[in-house]
């Protein structure tokens, strides 16, 4: 298990209960993370949460429906804030990065390669960035 401190906090927004869970899971248990709010959108997901959260994990559909400028504002409320788009379609890799993204990860990624991209954005070492 990696040791974080307390202060790698991480908020979790997918519409999918399920994807929710097993995320919390192995990041809480694989990397000692701290998800401190998980919700189906960021409408779930007090503004105040981001004042002092590492890692935001965004379902790919919450940001392709919202208008340009998105992540940047995002990044406003919280500028050391790191984002890492999910989606079920790895195709839509490039359109996430593009958008502002850190990094990417399909949801049909290897639990081994989810923990590699997240080590990856808080600057621990890994084998790959978020590249699908």
């Amino acid at each position: 298990m990696t040791n974080h401190s307390p202060s790698q906090r991480v908020l979790l927004a997918d519409r999918d209960a399920d994807v929710r869970r097993a995320l919390t899971l192995l990041l809480q248990t694989s990397l000692g993370l701290d998800v401190v709010a998980e919700a189906p959108d960021l409408i779930g997901i007090s503004a105040n949460g981001y004042d002092h959260t590492d890692l935001l994990l965004i379902d790919w559909v919450s940001v392709s429906i919202a208008e340009a400028g998105f992540i940047a504002r995002l990044r406003s409320l919280n500028t050391r804030l790191k984002i890492i788009v999910l989606s079920t379609r790895p195709e839509d890799h490039r359109a996430a990065i593009a958008s502002g993204a850190d990094a990417f990860i399909s949801k049909v990624d290897p639990p081994e390669q989810v923990l590699q991209v997240v080590r990856s954005v808080l600057g621990e070492p890994s084998g790959r960035d978020g590249a699908a």
